[in-house]
């Protein structure tokens, strides 16, 4: 076994690319979710035959915001350009499939860079194909040909940036906001993600007070440049922020997609499929208890685990390194938004599936991490296939169920992470040097004299307040 995972992890490029080479092998085999493979083709379609600012007039159940529509539009025409006509044919299908599974190797790449700097190469190099060779991931973009990925790479590839080179955070916003405008929800787990740097700054030393003083101005040029950044995108389909005047207004649109199927889940395998025991359909507008209607309760419950997420970050901030902690929260925030609240798809999951993998690299080896890494991909694996396949009498019921009550039960594990988590080192804060974003920031060993420390932390402190950038 041992000399199995050296050999992985000296041909790691080799398996990377075997994983892309499966994912295309499944690819044409398989139709795919039809719905979504005959609507990109008729978008794409769309938007060959007419401008960007006729599509959500013309186009055939356009509940997409514009952030992926350029990415089905570009496809359309290079398909165009080598000669396809047909795109709801097999060819054009193949391409759809394809677009995922490159996103999947490019997500790999990233989490190596990422965990390279926080752990180390070999766990970086593991967390990848961890990644690249989870049944989820292959199943989602080969087989269904769903592209939840590409979402899920624009956002890693902005964090990445804020991860890696803080000081450059500001040149990830644009990159954060088009990955917010393919999937709103993102914009939570990219908040999440950014407080690695508050975090830092006050694990080095300096006040709540001066942490808010000190980034005001940049924080408010990230405001400015994501919300032109969305309008820039937004603008060429007659698309604009209320008070307008455009056409349609962003809300509007997202709207549509929110209140497109008003049910209690969408395939979701989380608390609602347990008393509905299949992927059926139940409005989440009906009353359950007290006046209160499903979507009520199921907000509420999702509210109260985001406050959950607000006092774990508040009380372990001292403790838990800054990079393992925002991760946690990302994987925490989705995992909550998909169990929790109504109208939630299966696919709702995946950025916790690709998040845990990336916790799983960063934080310190644990067996307990790596079975609920393990155990959220498939519990994720089982809930798209069993919406995937066609099940009959009872088999489907048992199915869903057993799923639902996984979710349940390792997003509960999840939650109890930071409590059986190793926590990061203290000596080094107690001693008067900063402490580190990332596990290999920290030089164990080296400890000031007691007599040394407080005069080190406020020399450390007036460093700190000099060379923190702005922006």
């Amino acid at each position: 076994m041992r000399a199995f995972r050296k050999w992985i992890v000296s041909n790691w490029i080799l398996m990377l690319v075997g994983a892309l080479m499966a994912r295309l092998f499944l690819a044409p085999h398989f139709f795919g979710f039809w719905y979504d493979m005959i609507t990109f083709g008729r978008w794409g379609q769309t938007m060959l035959d007419y401008p960007l600012n006729q599509f959500y007039a013309v186009a055939p159940a356009p509940d997409h915001l514009p952030g992926d529509l350029y990415l089905h539009g570009f496809l359309a025409l290079i398909f165009q350009a080598l000669g396809g006509e047909n795109l709801e044919g097999s060819a054009y299908r193949f391409l759809l499939k394809a677009v995922p599974s490159l996103a999947d190797i490019y997500v790999a790449a990233l989490i190596w860079l990422v965990i390279r700097r926080v752990a180390n190469e070999e766990r970086a190099r593991l967390a990848a194909l961890f990644y690249a060779w989870n049944p989820a991931t292959i199943f989602l973009s080969g087989v269904w040909g769903q592209w939840d990925v590409v979402s899920g790479f624009i956002m890693l590839l902005g964090l990445g940036i804020v991860w890696l080179r803080p000081s450059k955070w500001l040149f990830a916003i644009p990159i954060l906001a088009w990955c917010v405008l393919i999937k709103p929800p993102m914009a939570l787990l990219c908040v999440i993600g950014l407080l690695v740097i508050p975090l830092t700054d006050l694990r080095r030393g300096l006040s709540l007070i001066e942490v808010v003083r000190t980034r005001f101005r940049s924080v408010v040029a990230a405001a400015i440049l994501g919300l032109g950044t969305i309008l820039l995108l937004i603008l060429p389909f007659d698309v604009g922020f209320p008070g307008m005047g455009r056409r349609w207004s962003l809300l509007e649109r997202i709207n549509v997609a929110i209140d497109l199927y008003q049910n209690t889940t969408l395939g979701a395998a989380n608390i609602w499929m347990i008393p509905l025991r299949s992927p059926g359909r139940v409005s989440d507008q009906d009353e359950i208890f007290f006046g209160l209607t499903a979507q009520m309760v199921g907000n509420l419950l999702f509210g109260a685990a985001l406050v959950y997420i607000a006092i774990i970050f508040i009380r372990k901030w001292k403790s838990i390194l800054p990079m393992t902690l925002t991760v946690w929260g990302m994987v925490m925030a989705n995992y909550a938004y998909f169990l929790l609240p109504t109208r939630s798809h299966e696919r709702y999951l995946f950025p916790a599936v690709m998040m845990i993998i990336v916790l799983w690299g960063c934080a310190r080896p644990r067996p307990q991490l790596t079975w609920l890494a393990t155990a959220v991909s498939m519990a994720y694996f089982f809930n798209i296939l069993g919406v995937y396949l066609p099940m009959s009498g009872g088999g489907e019921d048992i199915w869903f169920v057993t799923v639902s009550v996984a979710n349940i039960l390792l997003f509960l594990v999840t939650a109890s992470y930071p409590f059986w988590a190793e926590s990061g080192p203290h000596q080094a804060e107690v001693a008067g040097t900063p402490m580190p974003v990332f596990a290999d920031d920290y030089e164990p060993g080296f400890v000031l004299a007691h007599n040394d420390a407080i005069s080190a932390t406020k020399h450390r402190r007036s460093q700190v307040r000099r060379e923190l950038p702005v922006f």
